[in-house]
């Protein structure tokens, strides 16, 4: 195993090099305490695991007592030494520069006893405190979540809770810091360790923190020891705030139900808290810390609250309101305030002055002058960027994985060290480098981690599942050696997969978090118990998740009628008469809640509701109309009703959408032809491909302009140009391109314009009518529009699920079924007295049924959906170097063809000639001459903003060069 040396920044192969690296240059890549500055006023002490040797004390005088068995306290002893009573028949564990080397096995083995509260002897041939601290320089994307210094846990787990007796004389450095706060060493050994100021004799206890040590909490399990409770106990999570004072037992003071009060007086430190929907997780958080501080009598330090967002945070901080010192934070200000190094952190060697957090906006300037696009009308040439940087830095994937992925970002890794080096020169950070960060700090700054473990011994953690691997990867930085978490979360309400967050955290939980106990809560306090029974039922359809009982509080609505199913022929109608059903019997709008899978499936309720005198927050506002399939589809309308005269933008929009790969300079020439006699008269002038394909185009516009003549309403045209023209086809292409599922898609707008359409009035205009309701300002008085994704914790007396439908749940482009099905789950979840579920006679979700009834006993789960058609794994190539391949590849006729466009395109754009396509990327299209856009979409380089903005043209290059080597 190498070994990363905190002294020189280097790896070492054993740990006989560490030692001899420190003692040939002692200060090499480190500062002293004088560098660094003091911690601040009032910081707790250093545990044995430091950096650099600790400074010698004055040993205590007399031996020092074994104290009682329950507080399993173990001995450190020399090479060969003989062992005394109580510790002659404890496990005996040897720590040489073979384990300092490979520590693994035996920090298993050590933690398997220091949790079992069993003693143990370790005898040592190599004090792994002479070893300085570890660090690591990888960037953190190389790490797993699971990473840990292994020297640092040794440390903990040989010295926190042992009797050091290497020196000749017993030391406990636990004990020396209790007699420097004002303690005394207690007269008899056998009574106690100390006394306290107040005179109050008592035991120290250095090993993990547990109630049942002082009789609460229930039973140990280790019966082949004394299990009678101690009496007087200081654990040292008091000592190291600088507080000495015993443990108390007294019980948690919140009126709290017998699963909730359970999870709040957990004995240990460490436990997973599965908190399904309407729980009452924020108040199990909120209790246990104010147990651990006013029951247990710890000290506020070691103990900090981390919320999901800012939300929960401020709700927890009003709730904790008479704990003002209680520190509770978001993740994201956490790691601020680790790279910051404001109290009690302690910010990086060399780092001068407050680290400024950026908007997004300003984030794009700096990316900006790094990556050189071309900015063109409703495009968001960056968002690939943004998009892939945070998936390198939150999701810890490797920035090639990631360029394969995206698609649109080549050079990524250069990109990302080049962006982060801007932000570290101006001392800026963005939303997600406040996290990597503070990652980086504390795998190269032991100084600094230490510091930063010292104020989270205790983290209680909110939505555990919801993290992202950075974010797992930082919280066991902060809570290891000991790691005190107290994880609460739901697994079954996992929806943030695309950011990586996924339910293995809590299914695992015991993984990330060794020594874990479990403790699970059983009542929705908040949904009637049709929806209760029906959540059950839906999640039993599931096989990745944590088991549970589901019940409803007793006096819950039991009503048939507080859930109902409709599919009906037109869902947004069904959704507007449920919502005038719920008004006249008296319902405020502010108490209804309208959720879908997808934002774009909300504008027609929005303009129903509308048209209906009902008042709603926004669904979407007039950029509906500028996203890319909804400006086509309304150019085809806009011609189909043009008359003789036809907008040159509108021709050259719908020739690309549905994609013919018509040439740009056949595109140029149809746009100068106004009519559709002189696009036919344009049809006769060219030849070959190109004379087909605009003869296609003018059939269609043909067939929808016939079509409008005979007094079809937008609706029906909008109905012939998605499946008669075919601009489903076309857009499903772009739309399986695309790596996350978390915004509406190219088909989900076709989809909400189409049935939008279905309300507007005769006598009407469909485009202006549409914008004037798009430009409307949101009521939030009025009933409340949103995604699933967007009210999680979040609840309404009435909530009605919009688009139960085939398609949207599970969406379409989904190829997690089981985290579809989760999303589906806290849709309905979000109900305190009614739920009304309405999606489509014709194709209903496969959920209706689901919930209606459990999984049967032993059957299998429902199949995963298939994976979506895109495959950017480079062609077969033949056997010989890529380079080589991709030279031989550019050079045919194909690859000059493609060459020739991109110097023409990046010249006309101002761009780099790379930016449009690497030449990795041109190659992989010569050896795949794609012939659609699906295919096209299959290539390395080509992600959803390279293949709208440059698919056609590309296709057009390839047909046009194609069917010149075949002579057509």
């Amino acid at each position: 195993m190498a070994i990363n040396c905190g002294n020189c920044g280097g790896v070492h192969s054993t740990a006989a090099e560490v030692r001899a690296c420190y003692a040939e240059h002692p200060r090499a890549g480190s500062s002293t305490e004088e560098d660094r500055g003091d911690p601040g006023p009032g910081a707790p002490f250093l545990e044995p695991a430091t950096p650099s040797p600790p400074a010698a004390t004055t040993a205590s005088s007399g031996p020092i007592s074994a104290g009682p068995d329950r507080l399993a306290r173990s001995l450190v002893v020399d090479a060969d030494a003989a062992v005394p009573e109580p510790w002659s028949q404890a496990p005996r564990i040897v720590v040489d520069d073979d384990v300092l080397t490979d520590p693994a096995a035996t920090v298993s083995r050590l933690a398997e006893l220091y949790r079992d509260r069993r003693r143990f002897v370790v005898e040592v041939r190599a004090d792994p405190r002479a070893m300085p601290g570890e660090v690591c320089h990888l960037e953190p994307w190389r790490l797993e979540p699971g990473f840990e210094f292994a020297l640092d846990r040794l440390n903990h787990l040989v010295w926190s809770n042992s009797v050091d007796r290497t020196s000749g004389s017993d030391r406990w450095h636990l004990l020396e810091r209790c007699l420097e706060l004002g303690c005394r060493r207690a007269p008899d050994p056998e009574s106690g360790d100390i006394v306290m100021p107040d005179g109050t004799t008592a035991w120290l206890d250095g090993g993990p923190l547990d109630l049942r040590v002082v009789g609460s909490g229930g039973e140990d399990t280790t019966a082949d020891l004394d299990l009678r409770p101690v009496s007087g106990v200081v654990h040292a999570l008091s000592v190291e705030g600088g507080r000495p004072s015993l443990l108390e037992t007294d019980p948690p003071g919140a009126e709290l139900a017998p699963d909730q009060l359970a999870a709040v007086a957990h004995p240990t430190a460490a436990a997973r808290i599965i908190a399904p929907a309407g729980s009452g997780k924020t108040r199990v958080l909120t209790e246990r810390a104010r147990y651990l501080i006013d029951g247990v009598n710890l000290p506020t330090p070691p103990v900090h609250l981390i919320a999901f967002n800012k939300r929960a945070q401020l709700e927890m901080r009003e709730r904790l309101i008479e704990i003002p010192e209680l520190r509770v934070r978001t993740i994201n200000s956490l790691a601020l305030a680790i790279v910051r190094g404001t109290h009690p952190f302690r910010g990086p060697a060399g780092v001068t002055g407050d680290v400024k957090v950026v908007e997004e906006w300003e984030a794009r300037r700096v990316l900006s002058g790094l990556v050189k696009v071309r900015r063109r009308a409703n495009v968001d040439p960056l968002a690939p960027w943004l998009e892939a940087l945070s998936a390198v830095r939150l999701g810890l994937r490797s920035p090639s994985d990631v360029e394969d992925d995206i698609g649109d970002v080549e050079g990524l890794e250069a990109t990302l060290r080049q962006y982060r080096e801007v932000l570290r020169r101006r001392n800026l950070v963005d939303f997600d480098e406040q996290i990597y960060r503070a990652i980086e700090i504390l795998l190269t700054d032991p100084p600094a981690r230490e510091a930063a473990r010292r104020s989270c011994r205790l983290l209680l953690v909110d939505e555990f599942q919801d993290l992202t691997p950075a974010h797992m990867l930082l919280v066991r930085l902060l809570s290891s050696p000991g790691y005190g978490v107290f994880g609460v979360g739901d697994d079954d309400q996992t929806i943030y997969g695309f950011t990586g967050a996924t339910p293995r955290w809590l299914t695992r939980f015991s993984h990330w978090i060794p020594g874990a106990d479990s403790h699970a809560l059983e009542v929705n306090y908040r949904c009637p118990k049709p929806v209760v029974t029906a959540a059950a039922n839906l999640l039993s359809y599931n096989s990745e998740r944590v088991e549970k009982v589901i019940r409803p509080r007793p006096d819950a609505p039991a009503d048939p009628d507080s859930l109902r199913t409709l599919t009906v022929e037109h869902p947004v109608a069904g959704t507007l008469a449920a919502v005038r059903e719920l008004l006249d019997r008296g319902t405020r709008p502010r108490d209804i809640v309208i959720l879908t899978r997808v934002n774009s499936l909300l504008v027609p309720i929005g303009v129903g509701l509308a048209e209906a005198g009902v008042p709603s927050t926004a669904a979407a506002g007039p950029e509906f109309l500028q996203r890319s399939g909804v400006r086509a589809a309304l150019a085809w309308i806009r011609l189909a009703r043009g008359g003789r005269h036809f907008s040159p933008e509108d021709i050259e929009m719908a020739a690309r959408r549905p994609s013919r790969a018509i040439s740009p300079r056949v595109v140029g020439w149809m746009g100068e032809n106004h009519s559709i006699r002189a696009l036919h008269g344009l049809a006769d002038r060219l030849s070959g491909r190109d004379s087909e394909k605009v003869r296609s185009f003018v059939a269609d516009l043909e067939l929808l302009t016939h079509r409008f003549h005979r007094g079809h309403t937008a609706h029906q045209l909008l109905l012939a140009l998605r499946n008669e023209v075919g601009m489903d086809a076309s857009v499903d292409a772009l739309d399986r391109s695309r790596t996350r599922q978390d915004r509406s898609s190219h088909g989900d707008d076709l989809i909400a314009l189409t049935e939008t359409a279905r309300l507007q009035p005769r006598d009407t205009d469909f485009e202006p009518w549409l914008a004037e309701h798009l430009d409307r300002p949101p009521d939030p008085a009025g009933v409340h529009l949103a995604t699933v994704h967007r009210v999680k914790g979040r609840e309404w007396d009435h909530v009605i699920v919009h688009g139960a439908s085939l398609g949207q749940f599970p969406h379409r482009l989904a190829t997690d079924g089981q985290e579809e099905r989760r999303i589906f789950h806290v849709a309905i979840t979000r109900a305190r007295r009614s739920l009304q579920i309405v999606g489509s006679e014709e194709e209903p979700s496969p959920y209706l049924e689901q919930i209606r009834s459990p999984r049967p006993p032993g059957s299998a789960p429902p199949p995963e959906p298939a994976a979506r058609a895109v495959n950017r794994a480079a062609a077969p190539v033949p056997d010989r170097s890529a380079a080589e391949e991709t030279t031989a590849a550019i050079g045919t006729p194909l690859g000059e063809a493609l060459r020739e466009w991109r110097r023409n395109r990046a010249r006309r754009d101002g761009i780099p000639a790379f930016r449009v396509f690497s030449d990795r990327t041109l190659a992989e299209i010569v050896r795949r001459r794609p012939t659609d856009l699906l295919s096209l979409g299959r290539c390395h380089g080509i992600g959803p903003a390279k293949l709208e903005q440059f698919g056609d043209e590309v296709l057009a290059v390839v047909t046009a060069t194609v069917d010149t080597e075949g002579g057509g």
